[in-house]
């Protein structure tokens, strides 16, 4: 008999490591869910990617095979183990099912049935791991929340500033002209950055692509 693993699900206006459902099922259930699952009504929006309408299955040590809407009305079986990709294609979806149950039994797949895809440089586990999408401000410092393009702007104002001050010395020209250049470069960035910190500072916010609702609260920090 095959082993339970988690079942989760995404639809076509969910985001790369969002899923639904998220429970542990056998084979059977598995098989009812897939049957289950709105495929046509999903493959009108289609475009074709490791983030797609599709029901994925996890094991207990993150091997992932994912069923997943191809092209020309074909399914397709991802497997990713971390490590490497594989893929097989079916005309219908009943054609997936020996091979879903065979994960099912064995925690693996029988790569002889498989294609090992090509995965240099792509970052591939965001397609499979779940992502809480929480983002929060909670306990970062100001500098911690700035972006690496304002830090940078910053640091070239201050190696500017000791250029000029070098060069001509501490005066009034000198210092309008930093003024003028510091405007122009990081002094935008971090003004905004300043409202930015203000207005979110210790901040949560839930947010997904696929969810109607958001929730954001204010943390109060002991």
């Amino acid at each position: 008999m095959g082993k339970e693993m988690v079942a989760k699900i995404q639809y076509h206006n969910f985001e790369p490591g969002e899923f639904v459902y998220n429970q542990k099922v056998d084979f059977e259930n598995a098989r009812s869910i897939i049957l289950s699952f709105p495929w046509e009504e999903e493959r009108r929006k289609l475009h074709v990617d490791l983030t797609n309408p599709s029901i994925t299955f996890q094991t207990d040590n993150d091997l992932f095979l994912k069923l997943a809407l191809y092209y020309n009305g074909k399914f397709i079986l991802y497997y990713y183990n971390e490590k490497h990709l594989y893929t097989h294609s079916f005309i219908n979806l009943e054609a997936s099912f020996s091979f879903i149950e065979y994960f099912f039994i064995h925690q693996d797949i029988d790569r002889s049935q498989y294609k090992l895809e090509s995965t240099w440089l792509k970052n591939l586990k965001i397609n499979f791991i779940s992502q809480d999408f929480v983002y929060s401000t909670a306990k970062k410092t100001f500098f911690q929340l700035m972006d690496n393009w304002t830090k940078g702007l910053l640091l070239f104002d201050f190696i500017f500033l000791i250029f000029l001050f070098l060069k001509f010395g501490i005066n009034i020209s000198a210092i309008f002209v930093l003024l003028f250049f510091f405007l122009l470069s990081g002094g935008i960035n971090l003004i905004l950055h300043i409202n930015h910190y203000r207005n979110f500072k210790n901040k949560t916010l839930v947010l997904s692509r696929g969810s109607d609702f958001f929730y954001l609260e204010t943390v109060t920090l002991q």
